[in-house]
Order: C-alpha cells, then structure tokens, then sequence
C-alpha cells in the first residue's frame, strides 16, 4: 500500500522529478526505480505503473531535461541577438553552466547507450534543437563581419567541440570545478574564438 494519495498525473510528475535529483546525487549506474519510491515514500511497486522500468523514467527525465536544455541556451540567444560575438560567448557559458548542473542528463545524451532511446525531434512544440542556436549564432558573427572564417558548419563544430570538452574535464571532475571562477570559464570561451573573431 502507497504512502501518499496522489491526484491523477501527480506520482509521475514526482516521480520524473525526484528521478533527476537522485540521478545527479547518485549517479547512473546505481539508480533505481525502488530507490526513487523509497524517496518519495511510495511502495516499491507504484513506479510501474508509469513507467515500465528504470530506462524508461530515465528516458523520460531526458526529454524534460533536453528541452531545460534548450531554454537554457535560448536565453542568451535571445538576449543578445543585436550583438553577435557576445551572443556565442554567452551560449558557450550557458552550456558549460547547464552541463556542470546536469551531468546525469550530459552522460545521458552523449555518453550513454540510453542516448539511442531519446529521439530529440519530438520534444513538445520545438521546432529547432539546440544545436541550431549555435549555427545560427555562427551565422550571425559571419553577417555582421564578426570572423573572416565563412565556414560555417567548421565553426559551429568548433565553438561545440570546445565548450563540450571543457564541460566533460569539469563534470568528469578530471578539473575542479571549485577552483574554475566564472570568470575564468568567460576568459576560457572568449580564447576559444581566438584567431577567428576580430578583437
């Protein structure tokens, strides 16, 4: 017998939510759905309900988290969309900040076989992925006379390949991320673009 009474939709929206926390606390290889039950106070048995095993709740904490995801690199997006050099830095920053509060969610989408199960087009109502924000921010620092480099798929690839390679030494702990200030990761990004963008 459950310990609580939930409304319709209740336990699995607490479910997912309580899934992410202890997958940030714990990590994936020791996660469970008896242990997000125990966590809520549910019985061992109420999870499958929703979910019919543990890689299907993470699948779905997934989802919700690749759209956080892309709001969260939106953000700057938006914010800065007059001023196209500091629009990119602001979205390396941006990852690399989402990255180091969501490593459950990074392994997941790049570092995990769970990865093959997650199908990025069908997040709700998002016509464009994440990945697009940062071609169209290339885009952007081309037009406006930003770079000589007029390639831009190998600047997209680029800017990419750094700030997720920072983010992976940081959330690999292979750096400290208590000893990387903010402003260190802002000079880090901005090196980055170094020899490619006008100073």
């Amino acid at each position: 017998m459950e310990n609580k009474t939930y409304h319709h939709g209740d336990l699995r929206n607490e479910l997912i939510e309580v899934g992410a926390k202890l997958l940030i606390e714990q990590g994936l290889e020791v996660f469970s759905l008896r242990k997000v039950a125990k966590e809520i106070g549910v019985s061992h048995a109420a999870p499958y309900r929703h979910f019919k095993d543990k890689e299907d709740l993470i699948v779905e904490i997934s989802n919700k988290g690749i759209e956080e995801f892309y709001n969260a690199l939106a953000k700057p997006f938006y914010e800065y969309k007059n001023q196209p050099k500091l629009q990119l830095i602001e979205l390396g920053k941006a990852y690399i900040k989402f990255a180091i509060d969501n490593p459950y969610l990074m392994k997941i989408l790049f570092f995990s076989d769970l990865k093959k199960k997650i199908d990025i087009s069908k997040i709700s109502d998002i016509n464009d992925d994440s990945y697009s924000l940062l071609v169209d921010s290339v885009k952007n620092c081309i037009a406006s006379g930003e770079t000589t480099v007029k390639d831009v798929q190998a600047l997209s690839l680029l800017t990419w390949s750094f700030v997720h390679g920072l983010s992976a030494l940081m959330m690999e702990e292979v750096i400290n991320i208590g000893e990387i200030s903010d402003e260190v990761i802002d000079k880090m990004v901005k090196l980055s673009t170094l020899g490619y963008f006008k100073s």
